[in-house]
């Protein structure tokens, strides 16, 4: 059931109007004033120029964390700080890969924004994880003012993805869903777009199966955080009205997490499909609860 209130359409029809203006400028500013390839060239010990040019060749991802560096290295991997959490205490970075364990404790990855990095119209979101077992889990959350913006979650196998905006007073939640044959302990793949100017959002499973709506003009609210793995703040009235339950912490790894202020194509996503599942691959050839020495080398300087 969705929680909507009719008059939002006029609502985010006056929206749209107002943006029409400057629609030209926003299709034309592409360039994000980001960090080149060349300026990371010095730490591509992991992947090849090919592979980087997928993550960074089309000039606007605002997030590329492969969860795998060091303390030093995070936060230039994502132009945000990037801390993992253990039952509330800050954990050196890194373990081989984060893990979020099955026993009842909270682990955490929590972005933080800087210098309004996430500022997001169109954007695209992708994940690599490996659950290690079912239910209802959290994958990512923005959340801004201890409120969620986007969420992105399990429900068994089932995969949802839930957008949180407000119009005046109003809240509006949108949602697609789509059915995955992820099976448990197997690496998953997962994307979603939301294009502002189309007003088209499609979700992906790299199972093949994706959702598609039409939800218009949404204008999406700047996260402060991103959150991997936790449900830390979840819009209670919301969930109410909404009839949902709040989802559980995740249980399993990630791998791989890109965050772009575009909408990708299909074939963009499935090469950067190709350069996530590559960095899993490499992650298993070895026991994921080691440390190893070459686990100070990351993507980025």
């Amino acid at each position: 059931m969705w929680y909507l209130f009719n008059h939002n359409v006029d609502c985010e029809h006056q929206q749209l109007l107002k943006v029409r203006r400057t629609l030209h400028f926003h299709q034309n500013n592409l360039n994000w004033n980001l960090r080149s390839p060349k300026e990371t060239q010095a730490g591509l010990s992991i992947i090849s120029w090919d592979q980087h040019d997928v993550v960074w060749g089309w000039n606007d991802p605002v997030a590329v964390y492969p969860l795998q560096g060091t303390e030093n290295d995070t936060s230039r991997c994502d132009n945000g700080d990037a801390q993992y959490f253990d039952d509330g205490k800050t954990l050196s970075w890194p373990i081989r890969v984060p893990s979020f364990p099955v026993k009842k404790r909270t682990t955490v990855i929590r972005i933080t924004n800087n210098d309004g990095n996430f500022k997001l119209k169109d954007l695209t979101m992708i994940i690599l994880f490996r659950a290690a077992d079912l239910g209802m889990r959290t994958l990512a959350q923005f959340v801004a003012h201890d409120k969620p913006i986007l969420l992105l979650s399990l429900d068994d196998r089932d995969l949802h993805f839930s957008l949180y905006s407000k119009c005046e007073n109003n809240m509006r939640i949108k949602k697609l869903k789509v059915a995955t044959s992820m099976k448990i302990k197997n690496w998953t793949f997962a994307a979603v777009t939301y294009n502002q100017t189309s007003g088209y959002a499609t979700l992906y499973a790299g199972d093949g199966s994706t959702h598609s709506a039409h939800w218009g003009y949404v204008n999406i609210q700047e996260p402060q955080f991103i959150y991997l793995g936790n449900n830390i703040e979840f819009m209670s009235e919301a969930s109410d009205q909404d009839e949902q339950e709040i989802p559980e912490n995740f249980s399993g790894k990630m791998r791989c997490f890109i965050l772009y202020r575009r909408a990708l194509d299909f074939s963009q996503i499935t090469k950067v499909e190709k350069f996530c599942r590559k960095i899993a691959l490499k992650g298993d050839d070895t026991d994921d609860d080691e440390s190893h020495a070459d686990d100070r080398i990351g993507i980025c300087k």
